[in-house]
């Protein structure tokens, strides 16, 4: 609106109070800009915040333009090593229902509170895996304190009784086992998603924590204002962290339900799209058939919600396993920890990333950050063993990976992991200990195969040929990710037939293709030869170092 000489409105408004939030050298700018030129791939931007500005009635998403110098320096600070000042670990809170089929309630009230507090970036918060360690356990609270590394634990119960909660929770100082606060809610159940706001900011309150603008609406979100669909994602995700298959199909149900309540619902979706995903890295559904599913589903995340990180570090990693489209791979991954720096599985996938990218001594510090975060997790402590083996630190990765066999002894990948680092440093018979030990648990075709090239190697290529034909046979009924059939011809010998499979590989977008890049084991590598590095060339083409 023009008055004079002088030019007022909204516009004005916003444009004024972006200039005032930018830092020095740098360009922020407003949903309505950012929706005209987030398609032009010259431009890249990051989400910051939604906020409400002085006289402008609706709050607006605000933008950065990312310079490419302050691009390097992102990556740079995301795989600096967590030292916070100030921690917590949020344990179960105790269900204090007469109705035991309530503790789904309890866990996703825990839950909720712990993904809160994540995105506060000055606060080291404690993964729900390792602080669910302790639920149902009278253990000393400077015991669980020193077990997770951290000064201070919430701990509370939940009494659910038709329409009406009660939620008690204390902050506690582990040092002397002092309260720093405690409170009583008496509430409605239609009041559940207050009271946990009121919880996390009266944590962030007692531990004289800095909380930024974005990081108060990160809290405050609210994902839906259905009670019901809340109820039956909460059931989805309890039912996911059984990670049975009867579990995942359950979930599926669940979130299923949820979206049908509220369509506008952005978490079911990834809870969808995380179960189909767990099918993909086992080998039992296709590259291109299980992306086809996921990529909906966190397309459709993204466009309710996208500053769920979660989202955006599953997205990076179709990006990437997918479409070997390792730039847009690595925005989502630096964009999903920026969301929630505290989140072990993002940086956990980021890792993953950045040791395909064949960078070690980053791979390396975000994954002892994913450790920090989540230090009684099996697998993630799984994976910094498999990131020490794929950057060819041999004797550290067994050390590390025996530990997490012990916290497990049922994990199948540290099994796996362990054995393929025996098989590293050319200890054969150990490396088919542990791959018999997964035989027995799981007839997974990657240790089938890996069992195959191993037997092979030392010379019963009797046993071998028998374990490679059930895995051939298996291909004509099920999907089987054609490198591990790949394995089996490169290590004896037969280049045609291991370029037969590895074309296939290519064709189907197998998942394992990029693993194979930076293996270090003699039937996990792509040969030095030039149709081969031909083959394999699509796959690196984006990676730095090609």
């Amino acid at each position: 609106v023009f008055t004079g000489t002088d030019i007022i409105g909204d516009s004005v408004n916003i444009a004024s109070r972006l200039q005032e939030e930018a830092q020095e050298g740098c360009i922020n700018i407003s949903a309505s800009v950012y929706r005209n030129i987030k398609n032009k791939a010259d431009i890249k931007t990051r989400f910051l915040e939604e906020k409400y500005f002085k006289n402008v009635d609706e709050p607006i998403k605000t933008y950065e333009v990312i310079s490419k110098d302050f691009e390097k320096e992102d990556k740079t600070n995301m795989s600096k090593i967590i030292d916070s000042k100030s921690s917590i670990a949020v344990l179960p809170f105790v269900n204090m229902s007469d109705d035991p089929s309530q503790e789904y309630f309890c866990d996703g009230i825990t839950e909720e509170i712990i993904n809160a507090l994540a995105h506060v970036e000055s606060l080291k918060v404690i993964a729900r895996t390792s602080a669910f360690m302790f639920k149902g356990k009278q253990e000393d609270i400077r015991e669980i304190g020193r077990k997770l590394d951290v000064d201070t634990l919430l701990e509370g119960s939940v009494r659910k009784s038709g329409n009406r909660i009660r939620i008690t929770a204390q902050l506690i100082k582990v040092s002397d086992g002092s309260h720093l606060w405690s409170e009583r809610y008496d509430r409605d159940l239609d009041d559940i998603f207050e009271i946990q706001d009121e919880i996390s900011l009266a944590i962030v309150e007692n531990l004289k924590v800095r909380l930024l603008g974005k990081e108060k609406v990160a809290i405050e979100k609210r994902h839906t204002e259905n009670l019901e669909a809340y109820n039956l994602y909460l059931k989805g995700i309890y039912c996911t962290s059984l990670l049975t298959v009867e579990g995942y199909q359950e979930a599926s149900e669940y979130f299923e339900q949820a979206l049908k309540l509220d369509p506008d619902y952005a978490l079911p979706y990834f809870g969808l799209a995380q179960i189909t995903f767990m099918g993909w890295v086992f080998g039992s559904i296709h590259t291109i058939e299980g992306s086809a599913i996921i990529k909906p589903y966190l397309e459709k995340a993204l466009s309710i919600d996208n500053t769920v990180a979660e989202s955006h570090a599953l997205m990076g990693t179709i990006d990437l396993f997918c479409d070997w489209n390792w730039k847009a791979a690595e925005k989502e991954f630096i964009n999903a920890l920026q969301l929630n720096p505290n989140s072990a599985d993002c940086h956990y996938y980021y890792s993953i990333y950045l040791i395909m990218a064949k960078r070690h001594e980053e791979a390396i510090r975000v994954a002892e950050n994913m450790v920090k975060l989540d230090p009684l997790s099996s697998i993630f402590n799984m994976w910094h063993g498999g990131i020490l083996l794929y950057a060819h630190q041999y004797d550290k990765a067994i050390e590390v990976l025996k530990k997490a066999v012990k916290m497990n002894p049922g994990d199948i990948i540290g099994l796996y992991h362990l054995g393929h680092a025996y098989e590293a440093k050319s200890m054969i018979r150990k490396a088919i200990v542990e791959y018999e030990k997964v035989l027995q648990l799981s007839n997974w075709p990657l240790i089938v195969s890996n069992l195959a090239t191993s037997y092979y190697l030392i010379g019963e290529k009797e046993k071998a040929e028998k374990l490679y034909n059930s895995l051939e046979q298996r291909s004509n009924k099920e999907y089987i990710p054609p490198t591990t059939l790949y394995s089996y011809h490169l290590v004896k010998g037969d280049m045609d037939q291991a370029y037969k499979w590895l074309e296939k590989a290519i064709t189907v977008r197998d998942y394992f293709l990029i693993w194979y890049t930076v293996c270090p084991t003699k039937g996990h590598t792509i040969p030095d030869e030039p149709r081969f590095k031909a083959l394999i060339k699509p796959v690196i083409s984006g990676r730095e170092d090609q």
